[in-house]
């Protein structure tokens, strides 16, 4: 089941929030343009996301992956329906159920691509549960080709290669370990890639802030129901350890999120997921200065591969970017 793409007021229901495609961003030169750096917002957002839940979660902190992932999307979603009745009042009420029911599953995937990410930080160093989640870019790429019908022209295709090289030199640092963490880090690759794909298909419907708002409860609610059928596993919580996680929800599940979904809503899916892979970029920067400030929270320095890949993804994304400043100089009048 899919919302209604085509414009049209399903069943009489006149309240229903329906946008026609030609109402998408995306079109001119200067959508183009924020689509690319809110990417790269959201790139850099969720890189700190992910290094504060990967602390917290790590054996000996105190936080179990269902009690982390939890209270992380209660306060998610808590922030996402204050942002909407303060900017947007009364938009989710007009959203048709069928879309609701749409989004709410989108939830659901997504929560299965994080539980799987967090939990096979328990098996792999995070630095290589983070490389082998880049693996969503191959999924995202396929999707878009063959479900979109999606892309890519010229220098575009050679961005591509520079981002997916990349991609694979990080991939070759992942250090060897239990198979079970390597099976949960591309499983929560596969899991992102359809997430996205879904979102994509959603956005040409229904508003990027609805979207992630009922995104979010319906991660909630799997997260529930997760921590009730294994058990909540929910140990003492100090008031340090909470804060941080409020911190994680307000800059991962609400702020990186509706900043990939408003950059969604104007690029292609094929191009956001190249540009989102930058997020290595942004771990590693944000580990340096993490250590350098926290020494106690010190993370090893990168390997020349690592290096290496960072430098070809910053190639693709600025061969990207000229690639799109190119085509709007060539629409100009």
């Amino acid at each position: 089941m899919t919302p209604d793409r085509d414009g049209k007021k399903e069943g009489g229901a006149s309240q229903d929030v329906v946008v026609s495609r030609d109402a998408i961003p995306g079109s001119d030169g200067s959508n183009q343009t924020a689509g690319v750096l809110l990417v790269l917002a959201s790139a850099a957002a969720g890189a700190f996301y992910f290094l504060v839940g990967a602390h917290l979660v790590k054996p000996g902190t105190g936080v179990s992956v269902r009690s982390f992932t939890l209270v992380l999307y209660v306060w998610a979603s808590g922030f996402c329906m204050a942002g909407v009745l303060v900017s947007k009042r009364g938009a989710l009420a007009r959203v048709a159920m069928k879309q609701v029911a749409f989004n709410v599953g989108i939830g659901l995937v997504f929560a299965a691509s994080v539980v799987l990410a967090f939990a096979s930080v328990q098996f792999l160093a995070p630095a290589s549960a983070a490389f082998m989640f880049r693996t969503n870019v191959l999924f995202t790429l396929a999707f878009g080709f063959f479900f979109l019908g999606e892309r890519l022209a010229g220098a575009e295709w050679f961005a591509a290669f520079s981002v997916v090289t990349g991609v694979g030199c990080l991939f070759g640092v992942a250090e060897s370990a239990d198979p079970r963490g390597l099976m949960m880090a591309l499983g929560s690759a596969l899991c992102a890639a359809i997430y996205q794909l879904l979102a994509k298909r959603s956005l040409g419907s229904v508003p990027a802030f609805v979207v992630n708002a009922y995104r979010n409860v319906g991660a909630c609610v799997a997260f529930l129901i997760y921590s009730l059928v294994f058990g909540l596993g929910w140990p003492p919580m100090t008031a340090k350890i909470h804060a941080c996680i409020v911190l994680a929800a307000f800059i991962g599940p609400f702020l990186h999120s509706q900043l990939y979904l408003e950059a969604l809503s104007r690029l292609d899916l094929m191009k956001a997921a190249l540009l989102q892979q930058t997020q290595p970029v942004f771990v590693l920067g944000f580990s340096y200065l993490i250590s350098v400030f926290i020494p106690r929270l010190s993370y090893r320095s990168p390997t020349a591969l690592e290096l290496l890949g960072d430098i070809l993804i910053l190639i693709g994304v600025l061969l990207l970017v000229r690639s799109r400043a190119g085509k709007k100089k060539t629409k100009a009048p």
